[in-house]
This record gives structure tokens, C-alpha cells and sequence, in this order.
């Protein structure tokens, strides 16, 4: 029988950044995303990722996020208004990323 209710797409990410501290960052996460038509080529879209980052500060970490897309290029936006991930010298608060992506299809 056909599905019913589409999830969404899944996906794998990996990547490396520099973090507000300065400190060089690396993550991989896993999650799903879905997105609408627009108009044209341009879509919108919403998704949530689950992952692992290691450098300075280790941890586990959840990102929901927002997106628009034309053809393989997104732009992406992701915001947690509250967190309590903590280190010895550093306390985060929020979270805030800014994302450039290439899809391969």
C-alpha cells in the first residue's frame, strides 16, 4: 500500500567549523527534512538533525532548523533559544547556526 504520511527525507551530514570561541569543531548528524514548492525552483523547508560534536567542547546535540532552496543550494538556519551545554570555562546559552548547503543528488 502507498504511505500515507511522507517523514520526510532523511540525511547525513559531516563537517568542520570554527566555533565562536575560535576553537576548530567537527560533527556528524543524522536527521530528516521535508520542504514545499515555492514557486518556480524555489522551495522552503523545515527539518531536525541529531549528531555528535568533538573539539574543545564534546557532546551530543539536537538542532531543529528552517531552509530555502534553488535546485541543490540551500540556505539553512538553525536555532535552539536554550541549552545548558557546559564546560569548565565556557557556558552556552543559545545556539544559533547559519548554513550554506549543496545537495548531491
Amino acid at each position: 500500500s502507498k504511505p500515507t504520511i511522507n517523514f520526510g527525507r532523511p540525511f547525513l551530514r559531516l563537517g568542520a567549523f570554527r566555533d565562536s570561541f575560535g576553537d576548530p569543531v567537527g560533527f556528524t548528524m543524522v536527521g530528516l527534512r521535508n520542504d514545499w514548492a515555492l514557486v518556480d525552483a524555489w522551495r522552503a523547508g523545515v527539518g531536525i538533525g541529531a549528531g555528535y560534536q568533538f573539539g574543545k567542547r564534546n557532546g551530543i546535540v539536537g538542532l531543529p532548523f528552517a531552509y530555502v532552496s534553488k535546485g541543490s543550494l540551500a540556505v539553512e538556519a538553525g536555532f535552539i533559544p536554550f541549552t545548558k551545554l557546559n564546560s569548565r570555562t565556557h557556558k552556552a546559552k543559545r545556539i544559533a547556526t547559519l548554513t550554506v548547503r549543496w545537495d548531491f543528488q
